[in-house]
């Protein structure tokens, strides 16, 4: 969900794959391609998973419980709805049974609507059985804060840190004068020359042509809210929105997926320009 109380992005945590590049010029995706996207509207840090156990490996325990991190962000996002100042750190534990389900759930801290959900989420969890049928405490904390809005990618997530950071960067600004209406900071971010549509225009024809149309949006408009970026190929794509070739099964956003469009959208094509990653290609793919 790209907004919470009017105000709060979409969560994505994925990992990126290659696929290969459409004969149109679009970058035609794989069903296991899965972009870098925005940050979260809610922050969900948990810590104090990292102890020891003699019965049940740590890392299991701390791979069940971030696995299901969004359902603990919809509990969070669900009581932001009625109360946005809700925040806080909040102290959980369960047991880990003999069979490896989960019992005596506790959550206090926040609120008492978080906490109940938190409580009713954490029960459904499922574990390997411990070793020698023991049972096992587990305990940590949850931080529960709203994201500050200053970032367009969420740079803590396994598919952005995949790629380059220059490239995450020069996406961002790219996405801030875009979202800006800024015409003249967008177009100084091009190269000398960019293949729009598949004619080459220098960056002056480009901002005759945003003034004549009589804004960036209506130059280049894009249907979509969500900003995403990815390695397609050997090329790497910025596009506003899913492609009609990205898998939904395999998106996790934690939120609402976004249907694929059925008109043209536009991606945009970055690639090192004199060193610097610029939008070098605009093209128009369902």
């Amino acid at each position: 969900m790209r907004h919470v109380a009017g105000a709060l992005a979409a969560l994505v945590v994925v990992s990126q794959a290659a696929a290969s590049a459409s004969a149109r010029g679009g970058a035609e995706v794989s069903d296991d391609v899965e972009p870098c996207g925005p940050p979260p509207g809610v922050v969900v840090k948990i810590d104090g998973l990292d102890g020891k156990n003699a019965h049940l490996d740590p890392s299991l325990v701390r791979r069940v419980v971030r696995a299901n991190r969004s359902k603990l962000q919809y509990c969070f996002e669900a009581q932001l709805r009625a109360d946005p100042a809700v925040r806080g750190t909040m102290r959980v534990s369960f047991v880990v049974g003999a069979d490896g389900g989960v019992s005596d759930v506790a959550a206090a801290g926040v609120h008492a609507e978080v906490d109940a959900c938190f409580v009713k989420m954490l029960s459904g969890l499922r574990y390997p059985r411990p070793a020698d049928g023991a049972t096992v405490k587990v305990s940590f904390t949850v931080d529960l804060a709203v994201e500050d809005g200053t970032r367009v990618f969420d740079t803590d997530t396994a598919a952005c840190k995949a790629l380059p950071a220059a490239l995450i960067k020069a996406a961002s600004a790219w996405v801030r004068a875009y979202e800006a209406g800024d015409a003249k900071a967008l177009v100084k971010l091009l190269p000398a020359s960019v293949k729009v549509r598949g004619k080459a225009m220098t960056r002056a024809r480009i901002a005759k042509a945003i003034a004549a149309a009589g804004s960036v949006a209506d130059w280049l408009p894009m249907s979509s809210s969500e900003w995403l970026v990815a390695r397609v190929g050997k090329r790497y794509v910025l596009r506003r929105g899913y492609s009609a070739a990205w898998s939904e099964g395999n998106l996790g956003t934690g939120g609402e997926l976004a249907s694929a469009v059925d008109e043209p959208e536009p991606e945009l094509i970055l690639r090192k320009v004199s060193g610097r990653w610029r939008v070098v290609e605009i093209v128009e793919t369902p």
